[in-house]
C-alpha cells in the first residue's frame, strides 16, 4: 500500500494537528470581522446545499443555472427577480414536531415535502446601493504535491471502500457509509481532489444517520473540512485558500462549534495520517 514517508512521530503529528486546529478558530476569526466574508456567512444562513433531484428539477428548467434562491432572498442579498421571470420549481423539506415522548426524550416528527419557487442569479439585478453577495471559496489548483490523493486512495481501497473519479452534480465529493462509495468529482485538479478525498473519508469515518445529518448539517461539514485542513496542512498541503472559507461559512463564524467538536477533529485527523503515512526512523514512533 502507499503510504506517505514522515519523520514525524505520532505524538509530534498530533501537537501539531492541535495547532492547526487552534489556527481555524482564529482565521474564522478574522474572516468574520471582514465585510466580504460577513456577506459570505449572511448567505449561509440563507443557502442550503440541494439534493440530487432538486439539482436534476433545476437543471431540466433552467440548463443554465448556476446560483438560485427564492424571491425574497435575492432581496435580501441585494438582487431583484425582474418582472415576467418564470420561477424555477424545486422541492423543499419541512419538519414538524407532532408527539414529544416523555419515556425517551424523543420528538416524534413528520416530514413534509412542499414545492418551493426559486429564480437563478441570472434571472435578477443588482439593487442599486445594496451590499452584493460575493463569489464562493474557490477551488483549489494545481499539484497534489505531497501525493496524499494516491495515499489515501490506497488505503480506503484496501479497507474496502470503492473510490471513483465521476461527474458530480454540484458538489465536489460524495461519501454513501452504506454501500462505501466514494465518489470525487473527475474535474477537480489535484490539489482539490486530495482535499476532498480527505474531506469525504472524514464522512466515512464519522458516519451519521441521514435526518441526524440534515439536522447538523453545519456541524459536520465543518467537522470534515477541519480534518481535512489539519491532515494536509500537516502533509505540507496548504488547503486554506478553501478549507477556511468553507469552515466559515457552515459554522456561520461561531468559534464554539469547533471547539465543541475539536476532539473528534483531532482524533479522526490523527487516525487519517496513522493510515496514510509511514514513520521512516522507527525510534521515534512513539506517543
Amino acid at each position: 500500500m502507499t503510504k506517505i514517508k514522515t519523520r514525524k512521530s505520532p505524538a509530534e503529528r498530533r501537537a501539531e494537528l492541535e495547532q492547526l486546529h487552534a489556527m481555524i478558530a482564529e482565521q474564522v476569526d478574522a474572516l468574520t470581522d471582514s465585510e466580504t466574508w460577513a456577506n459570505v456567512l449572511r448567505m449561509a444562513t440563507l443557502f442550503r446545499r440541494y439534493s440530487l433531484n432538486n439539482l436534476l428539477l433545476i437543471r431540466a428548467q433552467c440548463p443554465h443555472a448556476t446560483r438560485v434562491a427564492g424571491y425574497r432572498t435575492w432581496q435580501k442579498l441585494g438582487r431583484q427577480v425582474r418582472a415576467g421571470e418564470k420561477h424555477i420549481k424545486i422541492i423543499g423539506r419541512q419538519v414538524k414536531t407532532i408527539e414529544h415522548a416523555e419515556d425517551s426524550g424523543e420528538d416524534k416528527v413528520q416530514v413534509y415535502w412542499p414545492q418551493r419557487r426559486v429564480f437563478d442569479i441570472s434571472q435578477t439585478d443588482p439593487i442599486p446601493g445594496a451590499d452584493q453577495i460575493p463569489d464562493p471559496a474557490p477551488r483549489l489548483r494545481g499539484g497534489d504535491n505531497a501525493g496524499i490523493y494516491e495515499a489515501a486512495y490506497a488505503w480506503l481501497t484496501e479497507d474496502g471502500w470503492t473510490v471513483e473519479r465521476s461527474p458530480l452534480s454540484g458538489e465536489d465529493g460524495h461519501t454513501d457509509p452504506r454501500s462505501r462509495i466514494m465518489r470525487i468529482e473527475e474535474s477537480l485538479e489535484p490539489a482539490h481532489a486530495s482535499l476532498t478525498i480527505l474531506h469525504e473519508a472524514a464522512h466515512g469515518l464519522l458516519p451519521v444517520e441521514m435526518n441526524e445529518y440534515h439536522q447538523h448539517q453545519g456541524l459536520y461539514e465543518a467537522e470534515a473540512e477541519s480534518i481535512a485542513y489539519v491532515v494536509a496542512g500537516t502533509l505540507g498541503q496548504d488547503t486554506s485558500a478553501n478549507s477556511i472559507g468553507y469552515i466559515a461559512t457552515w459554522t456561520r463564524g461561531d468559534r464554539d462549534v469547533l471547539r465543541a467538536s475539536g476532539v473528534r477533529v483531532i482524533d479522526t485527523a490523527h487516525r487519517i495520517l496513522a493510515a496514510i503515512t509511514e514513520v521512516t526512523d522507527p525510534d521515534t514512533d512513539a506517543d
